[in-house]
């Protein structure tokens, strides 16, 4: 008796794989403007979107705990390349098991550097908590960046792929145009409207995009 063998995949079947690829991704881009944000709106949402879900992979691959660290204006301080970038840069760090509200920095994430959202935008507000208020809440403090004693704001996810602490309701993280003025408050650009919303589901850890109300 002879056994089965399993036949390589045919150049149609790799180029349907493909299109149909193709065909996903521009309906999440469609899916995108259909929001009502502005364009650098949507990639900076669609930016942010994408750190989460790697901190996600990245804590439940590596069994700990994985932080998407946004820059406040502790970190930047003394940085040439995050000047005025304070809330519109973030970086995927490894940090110790959160007490309290804070969480202790221990390395980067390999093959991660800080990435700046389109300028004039920025993560205006996560749960509720404001950006120039440094955030809170769900947004923990981060202890010793960079092991330089600078602080930031971060949302750590565990190794189960849901955020840790464990979230009592779901994560909601607005992004819009703003930046910051001279005395480092908030300065809202554009339309109201020009805001959307993220979701972390409290349960699944699951991410969704919609128009921030």
């Amino acid at each position: 008796m002879t056994k089965d063998r399993k036949k390589p995949y045919t150049l149609i079947e790799i180029v349907t794989v493909i299109a149909i690829a193709a065909i996903v991704i521009t309906l999440i881009g469609v899916s995108f403007e259909n929001l009502g944000g502005s364009s650098n709106v949507d990639a900076a949402t669609a930016e942010v979107g994408n750190a989460l879900s790697l901190a996600q992979s990245q804590a439940a691959s590596r069994r700990r705990y994985v932080a998407v660290v946004i820059a406040t204006p502790a970190t930047t301080a003394s940085s040439t390349k995050l000047a005025d970038r304070s809330f519109s840069a973030y970086r995927l760090a490894y940090v110790e098991k959160p007490n309290g509200g804070s969480a202790d920095f221990v390395s980067w994430v390999p093959a991660q550097d800080w990435k700046l959202l389109p300028l004039g935008t920025a993560v205006i507000t996560i749960d509720g908590e404001a950006a120039d208020a440094n955030y809170g809440g769900k947004a923990l403090t981060i202890n010793d960046v960079d092991k330089k004693g600078r602080a930031g704001a971060g949302l750590v996810f565990s190794s189960k792929g849901t955020l840790y602490p464990a979230a009592t309701s779901n994560c909601q993280i607005i992004v819009g145009s703003a930046m910051l003025d001279d005395n480092g408050d908030m300065v809202f650009q554009g339309a109201a409207a020009d805001r959307l919303r993220i979701t972390i589901n409290k349960y699944t850890g699951v991410i969704s995009y919609d128009a921030a109300p």
